[in-house]
């Protein structure tokens, strides 16, 4: 049963980072490679709008294909770069970038957009009747589930953006299948 007014939307992460080595034939517009942050709230086209750290620089999508460019020309195809890649998330484009001279596309095979990693916290171990899982934060930016032998699989479960301070520990809900 559809909800009306209620729409869905690909969100993506909230920072993504475009960067890397730019073409020979054309060293333009680096500046404008870095940090973006998703807008929460604002959408274009059907998917998230994201912005430059400190600055009117925009990432898009528009027509399937993703821009970098100023604020004035969001949701157009315009933009100094471009990437012609479908995907509803910036951070699953796997097409090459380029960027404009303003006479042609020079490809950029090194330019990528990846995604920001929050810390992560894993939440393992038993307590009396299996009813919480003690959270502890983890180091670094990615974890790798299969490194511990949990008492039991279905009681790990890794959760994003969840924030405590080094070493503390917060007891939440067991969640079970």
């Amino acid at each position: 049963m559809a909800a009306e007014g209620v729409k869905v939307l690909a969100v993506g992460n909230l920072q993504v980072n475009v960067s890397g080595a730019t073409p020979s034939a054309c060293n333009m517009h680096t500046d404008k490679l870095g940090d973006f942050v998703r807008l929460k709230g604002q959408e274009i086209n059907g998917t998230a709008l994201y912005k430059k750290k400190d600055s009117d620089v925009r990432l898009w999508q528009a027509s399937g294909n993703w821009y970098i460019g100023p604020a004035s020309k969001v949701g157009k195809m315009a933009g100094w770069w471009r990437c012609r890649d479908g995907a509803r998330i910036p951070e699953c484009v796997k097409g090459c970038w380029e960027v404009g001279d303003g006479k042609e596309w020079h490809r950029a095979e090194q330019v990528r957009c990846t995604e920001f990693v929050m810390p992560r916290l894993m939440l393992k171990g038993a307590t009396p009747e299996d009813r919480h899982q003690v959270a502890h934060q983890t180091s670094g930016t990615h974890m790798d589930p299969s490194s511990f032998s949990p008492p039991c699989p279905l009681s790990i479960i890794i959760v994003s953006s969840l924030l405590l301070a080094p070493g503390q520990a917060r007891h939440v809900p067991a969640l079970r299948r």
